[in-house]
């Protein structure tokens, strides 16, 4: 029976552990994810920075507005870069935004980094056979998410980047990369860190240093050049200081979703990043002695 056979050869046992501890339907989505365009993100001491590469297949492509989906605004002080199947990714930034809304609700702030990348990890655990599933009974019968994601964002403790697999674990790093070459884009991004610390390191010099590795990657995988239509950067920008005043001003010291006092995203445009690519060849800065 040729059916048995196929079957037996592929383990659709989504939440039983195998005879070595591991958990295959886990595995095979870790595996789709690293398919996807490499996704960088690095904290500084300004802000954070989420950096994609957009994989160009043909002119068709071009036309798709899914395009620019690979970085995600989830909140003011949130970007969301993801890697793997788009219908997957985009459903993980619709449960990003909708955790975030729900903590500003109940605290009138914006969401910490942290709270939002736990509540997408545990998003993403319930798709993978966890106890969690048994909550949501539409997750039962679900294969595990198949994208990984890098959350960049500030609040009241700094800059911040977290990330998130598809078997729910999150963590927290300086710099880090998913997706295609992304063990490569982590080496190289280790070797800028060694010219100089996050904590000196300023948005500018972070830009410069995200697409000095992305372009060093292209090269070692003989992939085409970085360009603007290939490159996506979006900026999470530290709040301006507080000016102390006398009298009380709502629009100065309110810390809600638009205010004054809260961060703020931005994504480059293209000239910007033609500018940027033009500048990559910039020597990082030098630690201090």
């Amino acid at each position: 029976m040729w059916w048995w056979w196929a079957l037996s050869s592929i383990n659709v046992a989504r939440a039983g552990f195998g005879s070595d501890g591991r958990i295959r339907q886990v595995e095979y989505a870790l595996r789709a994810s690293a398919r996807g365009g490499l996704v960088v993100a690095v904290e500084a001491a300004d802000g954070a920075l989420v950096a994609a590469k957009i994989e160009d297949e043909g002119p068709v492509t071009n036309l798709r507005d899914d395009r620019d989906l690979k970085i995600s605004e989830i909140a003011p002080n949130l970007a969301l870069g993801t890697a793997g199947m788009a219908g997957d990714a985009r459903h993980l930034a619709s449960r990003g935004r909708f955790v975030a809304v729900e903590h500003w609700f109940k605290f009138g702030e914006c969401p910490p980094a942290r709270r939002v990348a736990r509540g997408l990890a545990e998003h993403a655990l319930s798709f993978s056979g966890s106890p969690l599933a048994a909550e949501e009974p539409r997750y039962r019968t679900a294969r595990p998410m198949g994208v990984s994601a890098l959350l960049a964002g500030v609040d009241r403790d700094g800059a911040a980047v977290y990330s998130i697999s598809p078997g729910g674990d999150t963590r927290r790093w300086r710099a880090a990369a998913v997706g295609n070459q992304a063990s490569a884009a982590e080496q190289a991004l280790e070797d800028e860190l060694r010219h100089c610390g996050t904590s000196t390191w300023t948005l500018d010099d972070a830009q410069r240093a995200v697409v000095r590795v992305m372009q060093r990657v292209a090269v070692q995988a003989a992939q085409p050049a970085l360009s603007s239509d290939s490159l996506r950067i979006m900026l999470v920008r530290q709040p301006p200081p507080r000016t102390p005043s006398q009298t009380y001003d709502a629009d100065t010291y309110d810390d809600g979703w638009f205010s004054p006092r809260a961060a703020s995203c931005y994504a480059l445009t293209k000239d910007e990043i033609d500018e940027l690519l033009r500048l990559r060849n910039t020597a990082p800065p030098q630690p201090s002695v």
